[in-house]
Formats: C-alpha cells, sequence, structure tokens
C-alpha cells in the first residue's frame, strides 16, 4: 500500500512530489471517503493475501478533512511542548474519527514528533466536514502541555480556507492575526479547568464518604478515623492511653 502526492498550482496544473511504499500520516482521510481499510489490506498482502479489490469497486463519497494535534506553541515559533498530561477530553459524534494513543498522566517527551493524535472529520460535502471539524477542535480538552488546537480552529475559521483557496502560505497569512487575538480558543481550557476541578472534588467526596463508612465499623478507632476521612485533626487527647510491649505509657 502506497500514496501518490502531488502539488497543485495556481494555474490549476498537477505536479509530481514523491511516492510513499508505505502508509501515510492521512490515511485515515482515504479510508472515511472509501470505507476501505488500509491498514487491514496492508496486513493482509503482507501475509501473503492477494489485493481483490479493483478500481472500479472503489467509489469515494463525501470530504474528509485531517487535524494533526500537536504538543507545540503556536504563539512561540511552533516550538515543541513537552510535559505531563494533566487531562484529556477527545471530541466524538457522528463522523469523527480521533487516532491517538494518548492518556491523562502521560508524560509527552521532548525526543520525537510533537503529534500527539489524529483529528478526522467526514461530511457529505467540504461545508459539513469543516463544520464537524470546527465542532470537534472546540470539544478537543488538552492541559498540561501546549498545543496547536486553537490554531487549527483560526485556520478553518479563515475565508481563505473556507473558500477552498489557499496555499501553502496560509501558516504566514493567519499566525499574525491569531498572535495578536490570542486569547481565542482558551475558553475551552477555562472550561475544562472548572470541570477538573469540580469532578476532583466529588471523587474526593465519594472517597472520603467511602472510607468512612468502611473505618467506622467494628473499629474501636471509629472516631479518629472519621476525623482522618474527613481532613480533620483527630482529638487524641480524648483516647485512651496504650501501653507497649516495654511497659510504657504510649
Amino acid at each position: 500500500a502506497g500514496t501518490i502526492e502531488f502539488i497543485l498550482n495556481e494555474d490549476g496544473k498537477f505536479y509530481f512530489l514523491e511516492v510513499n511504499a508505505r502508509l501515510q500520516v492521512e490515511h485515515p482521510i482515504t479510508e472515511l471517503v472509501t470505507g476501505i481499510d488500509l491498514v487491514k489490506w496492508q496486513i493482509l498482502i503482507a501475509g501473503g493475501e492477494p489485493l481483490t479489490l479493483q478500481q472500479k469497486e472503489i467509489k469515494p463519497r463525501g470530504v474528509a478533512i485531517e487535524c494533526r494535534i500537536c504538543a507545540e506553541d503556536p504563539l512561540h515559533d511552533f516550538v515543541p511542548s513537552p510535559g505531563k498530561i494533566t487531562h484529556l477530553q477527545t471530541p466524538g459524534g457522528p463522523s469523527i474519527r480521533v487516532d491517538s494513543a494518548l492518556y491523562r498522566g502521560w508524560e509527552v517527551p521532548m525526543y520525537y514528533d510533537a503529534l500527539l493524535a489524529k483529528l478526522c472529520a467526514w461530511g457529505k460535502d467540504r461545508k459539513e466536514a469543516i463544520s464537524r471539524m470546527q465542532r470537534a477542535l472546540r470539544e478537543f480538552v488538552l492541559l498540561g502541555v501546549k498545543s496547536n488546537i486553537a490554531f487549527l480552529i483560526k485556520i478553518l475559521e479563515s475565508p481563505e480556507f473556507q473558500s477552498g483557496r489557499y496555499d501553502t502560505k496560509i501558516v504566514e497569512k493567519v499566525l499574525p492575526a491569531f498572535i495578536d487575538k490570542k486569547e481565542v480558543g482558551d475558553f475551552h481550557i477555562l472550561a475544562a479547568m472548572a470541570a477538573a476541578i469540580y469532578a476532583y472534588r466529588t471523587e474526593a467526596s465519594i472517597l472520603n464518604q467511602a472510607t468512612v463508612q468502611r473505618l467506622v465499623q467494628g473499629s474501636p478507632w471509629k472516631e479518629a478515623s472519621r476525623s482522618l476521612a474527613v481532613n480533620i485533626r483527630p482529638r487524641l487527647t480524648k483516647r485512651p492511653f496504650l501501653r507497649n510491649n516495654r511497659g510504657k505509657t504510649t
């Protein structure tokens, strides 16, 4: 399985770039518009199975877009941003696909490519695909490291991308406005922080209640245990003194 790449100039002419005899990072786009599992076919072919698909059987439908979610800082020349993932919420919904191995608590290393996830959206046409991708990007919450999510939202909002008439300099065109209005896109970070605090407190409250119930039943230290469970220093002065095996008072 391979990919042949071309580039289109302003006159509508295609120019050949390269052939990659492997799966590309963008292979989910092909899978979404054709319904064919390229990874599965690659494994079957490597195992000696014949390729039974005919070109006439492959009928692309709709439009798919892929965004690379990277640990990098667009505000500072896209410098890599290693660190620990403290909160993660990936988007879902109709025709949304996320290819990733991310999880909360994972340490993003500084030694490899900054790519963290591939976010793909499919639609019956370009407008629907863009709309779904915009929603998915706004639902993608990644805390602990810098990411390019807000910048990708800005790209999709640009008139050039919306019209489909953009070129390889679109980043240079959109970046200055993004830097000037860097607060755009931060709303989902604030929402995620609030949600994380609420979840933490709720979980801690449930844990404390469960701990109290477990410790107080049949325990001579139920009062001290209850106090510890709710983070209150136990009143040890009211507890009876104990004697150790050496006869000393403790």
